[in-house]
């Protein structure tokens, strides 16, 4: 671990500039590995291309620096419980859960911040908050309330090796948990509409990350048998119309549904793999599903949203008046999913880019910087 000398002062005094720095990390200084058999450690972000996207000065990366800057005198805020799903905003432990989890982003503006700068305090910040929560958080495989994991996780591949001993292991804890819990569930071939729906969508993408976060290739083997097992399930059309569309009659769901599986399919690209084109028993792909989402991001086709929803919570929140759960569905909901697709495929670069151009709103920054 590096020195705990710096003061908030200077942290704040020094990153204004940075934004233009080159990155200053030693660029030889490589992440632990799994061990011979399983190669490089990361969930989806390698070392070198950490170094070459954290090297150009960006948009993206002064936001991240801003908000670090802004942050470093925070605490961490961990809990050992989330629970949002099926609950409104003043129920149960809802507000408690949003509070804890902005900690994530947090991370991941730390840990880019630092990769960026070499500001040792910033470094300092991940591993403290990365190890309150892995100290902290028991694990529910509740995949609804676990899904903003994947951002802890994405902040663990930028500062892995370079954090205490037992923050890795933390991690790694976290992610075999996951690993573990979410492929077991994905190979179970329930047939309950959780089971079938977006929740195992973002299982598959916590199995994923985890599994090759981890490097255990028996992990590895079993997230991509859970990968396509759920495409089967949840791909019910050779047109690629998933479940979530029948159920919940609304796009805002196959979105919920799909984004999860492209960042599962980033992990696998940054490994060597094409999950983007695996196909199910109809033939149909996670590729297939974005084809089928095309037409109404591209405003050919148009949506009233939930009008024949099966779930009856999508009237409540209706009723509640929680945004985009009536009316008509506005394509700029898609703008994270269709950048994340055309990073993996130039097909998709005209939705992309119209969808933000029409709404003046980019992706969000760590798409930008770290995956599109």
């Amino acid at each position: 671990m590096t020195s705990r000398n710096s003061t908030r002062r200077g942290v704040l005094a020094t990153l204004p500039g940075l934004a233009l720095a080159a990155c200053r990390v030693d660029d030889s200084a490589v992440p632990g590995t799994g061990g011979p058999a399983a190669g490089p450690r990361f969930a989806a972000l390698p070392e070198a291309e950490i170094v070459a996207r954290l090297r150009r000065p960006s948009a993206p990366l002064a936001a991240f620096l801003r908000r670090a800057g802004a942050d470093v005198g925070r605490a961490p805020d961990p809990v050992a419980t989330i629970h949002v799903e099926g609950t409104l905003p003043g129920q149960g432990i809802y507000d408690r859960s949003i509070e804890a989890t902005r900690d994530f982003p947090r991370i991941l503006d730390f840990a880019v911040a630092w990769r960026a700068t070499g500001e040792p305090r910033l470094l300092e910040l991940a591993d403290r908050f990365l190890r309150a929560w892995t100290d902290v958080y028991r694990v529910s495989l509740n995949p609804i309330d676990e899904e903003r994991f994947d951002v802890l996780l994405l902040a663990a591949d930028l500062v892995r090796g370079h954090v205490d001993p037992a923050t890795d292991a933390g991690v790694d804890r976290l992610s075999r948990r996951f690993a573990e819990g979410y492929c077991a569930h994905l190979l179970a071939g329930g047939r309950r509409g959780s089971d079938v729906n977006n929740w195992s969508s973002h299982r598959a993408k916590l199995a994923a990350l985890s599994a090759f976060a981890l490097g255990d290739p028996a992990l590895l083997a079993r997230a991509r048998e859970g990968f396509v097992a759920h495409l089967d399930r949840t791909i019910v059309g050779a047109d690629g119309e998933v479940v979530d569309f029948g159920e919940r009659d609304a796009i805002h769901y196959v979105v919920y549904s799909i984004l999860p599986l492209l960042i599962a399919c980033h992990a696998a690209r940054a490994h060597g793999e094409d999950w983007l084109a695996r196909r199910n028993r109809l033939g149909a792909s996670v590729a297939t599903a974005i084809d089928w989402l095309a037409p109404y991001a591209e405003r050919r086709k148009t949506h009233q949203e939930f009008v024949h929803s099966r779930v009856g919570f999508d009237a409540v929140r209706a009723r509640a008046g929680l945004a985009n759960f009536a009316g008509p569905w506005d394509p700029a909901r898609a703008i994270n999913l269709f950048a994340l697709a055309a990073a993996l495929d130039p097909r998709w670069r005209g939705i992309a880019d119209r969808l933000v151009a029409e709404s003046g709103r980019p992706p969000s920054d760590w798409i930008r910087l770290l995956l599109a």
